[in-house]
């Protein structure tokens, strides 16, 4: 071969594995199918934490998914920790506080991302196949439809029910929020070589939105909730809201509002704002804090002691 006709066909592949690659990045944490928080996510865990213990005995995979699939996974949970970057925290520990019950959505993509790369090399194989068996015309349409899934894919679902799906998606970004922002105060206590059991957390307003004593639909139930079932002993503050109990989805919840001090804020491994009510002083309430997860944008001041979520 040529060195004109190398180049040729490595320019080809390396467009083709773009072309199947870059749009499977983009759609990494886009959809979450009923499958993956268990048993996919689950069963990946457990074999690289078997896999870290060397208990070979336990890497044993059952039904499905097969051993490939959750080795593809731990793959993924392993490149997660090193972009997190988080020395302080050994792989095996890291990879055991990951959150799976409640599900964490930024597993979405640490555990998808293999599979991008592992679909994006099999058009280069579809690719290779093709010409040998054809020619080099039906190859290259070949692995250029195959590459293309996921744009057809995507015109399709504009075409039937594009606004349905803007829709449903709002929604599934309200049911993940509270995921998201346990994720995120559970990160950045490991930061602070601190763990979420065990953890003393305040949320900052319970109602549904600020300045109301409405608790109706309110994300911060469902963060208090699972907050508790990661360990952490959770307290809350609300002026519109002295006690909260008898809640339909939470029967087991009944918590009522602490007083803020400098002292009480000191208590607490982490502040949470679920709500912004109008009477909280933030600028006081984060310069007594040792963290604070900001989910409402209520701090505007870039602070080292304080997380946007």
């Amino acid at each position: 071969m040529t060195k004109v006709a190398l180049r040729k066909s490595l320019c080809i592949l390396l467009a083709l594995f773009l072309l199947a690659l870059v749009p499977r990045v983009l759609d990494l944490g886009v959809f979450l199918t009923v499958d993956e928080p268990s048993p996919y996510a689950d069963q990946t865990r457990n074999f690289l934490l078997a896999v870290l213990k060397k208990d070979w005995a336990a890497t044993n995979q059952m039904g499905n998914p097969g051993a490939t699939t959750v080795l593809a996974g731990s793959i993924g949970l392993v490149a997660r920790y090193l972009w997190l970057g988080v020395k302080e925290v050994s792989l095996q520990d890291f990879v055991a506080s990951v959150s799976l019950h409640p599900f964490d959505p930024h597993l979405l993509p640490a555990l998808r991302l293999p599979f991008a790369v592992i679909t994006a090399l099999s058009v280069l194989g579809v690719y290779g196949l093709a010409k040998k068996l054809f020619d080099e015309k039906v190859a290259l349409l070949s692995a250029i439809l195959l590459a293309f899934d996921p744009f057809y894919l995507a015109w399709k679902a504009r075409e039937v029910d594009y606004e349905t799906k803007f829709i449903e998606l709002a929604g599934e970004i309200n049911t993940l929020m509270p995921y998201y922002v346990v994720t995120k105060a559970t990160e950045a206590l490991n930061e602070r070589k601190k763990s979420i059991k065990g953890a003393k957390i305040l949320i900052l307003g319970i109602a549904y939105k600020e300045d109301v004593d409405d608790q109706r639909e309110s994300p911060a139930l469902k963060i208090i909730s699972l907050l508790q079932k990661s360990g952490a002993e959770v307290s809350y503050n609300d002026p519109y809201v002295p006690h909260s109990f008898g809640h339909r989805d939470y029967p087991g919840l009944s918590l009522k509002s602490v007083a803020l001090s400098e002292e009480k804020l000191k208590e607490f491994d982490a502040v949470i704002v679920a709500t912004a009510h109008s009477a909280y002083d933030f600028e006081w309430i984060v310069k007594n804090s040792s963290l604070v997860i900001d989910t409402r944008n209520a701090i505007k001041k870039k602070r080292n002691n304080v997380v946007k979520a």
